[in-house]
């Protein structure tokens, strides 16, 4: 099992968009998957109608303290058939109790707005920063709706420009996953829910598994299909 968090401090809409599109994904490719969010004040759960998604789907109120890891290990523990776990994590339920644990793979999504890739480079020293004396791996950013031709190198000047104010270097390309191919998506716009039910497109609901493939791909991840042709 290996768990998602999808985090940052970019729009609310950029980041529960990317983990709803994750978890699509992610279950195209034949893997039982769970989306949990994280809500805070004011906030009701995304996905809350009948039969809400085709992956099983939880939420937690994060308005007094966030839950802390082991309580949504637990929760995870009673889902025996869970191969991958999406978090929607909000900034305002993340501690330094999340980025420790290491199972868990943190995810920035960089949205194409200049102020969100700054945001984005500015999350990626914060967390870096917080996981050095642990000697844990650093997060992953994971750009959605750029061009699917973009490599993770091409990220750097885009980086570079967007934090030469902040005196921060771009985060290494080697945490950059390459794009997955929804460039008309607009992850900016409220998310793709009706009635408390997830509804995408055929057309980005197809391209939510090339995401998918490419993060496990990026990671190296242990959940990644082996082709029919592998021997």
């Amino acid at each position: 099992m290996e768990v998602f968090l999808i985090t940052g401090s970019n729009a609310s809409s950029i980041r529960t968009n990317t983990s709803l599109l994750v978890a699509f994904g992610l279950r195209l490719l034949g893997l039982e998957t769970v989306h949990i969010q994280l809500t805070g004040r004011d906030e009701q759960p995304i996905l809350r109608g009948e039969m809400p998604a085709p992956f099983a789907t939880a939420w937690f109120s994060a308005i007094e303290r966030p839950p802390s890891s082991a309580a949504i290990w637990d929760w995870i523990g009673q889902s025996a058939t869970a191969e991958a776990v999406v978090i929607d994590l909000g900034v305002s339920a993340f501690e330094h109790g999340w980025i420790a644990d290491p199972v868990f793979r943190i995810l920035l999504p960089l949205a194409t707005g200049e102020a969100d890739v700054e945001r984005v480079g500015r999350d990626f020293h914060a967390i870096a920063a917080a996981l050095v004396p642990s000697g844990l791996v650093l997060p992953w950013i994971l750009p959605v709706g750029w061009p699917p031709v973009m490599e993770p190198s091409d990220f750097k000047p885009v980086l570079d420009r967007a934090l030469t104010r902040s005196g921060l270097p771009a985060p290494p390309s080697d945490r950059v996953i390459p794009p997955g191919g929804i460039s008309t998506f607009e992850v900016r716009s409220a998310p793709p829910v009706v009635d408390g039910r997830i509804s995408l497109s055929p057309k980005v609901a197809t391209a939510t598994e090339g995401i998918a493939y490419g993060m496990l791909k990026a990671m190296g991840s242990s959940l990644l299909p082996v082709p029919d042709d592998a021997f």
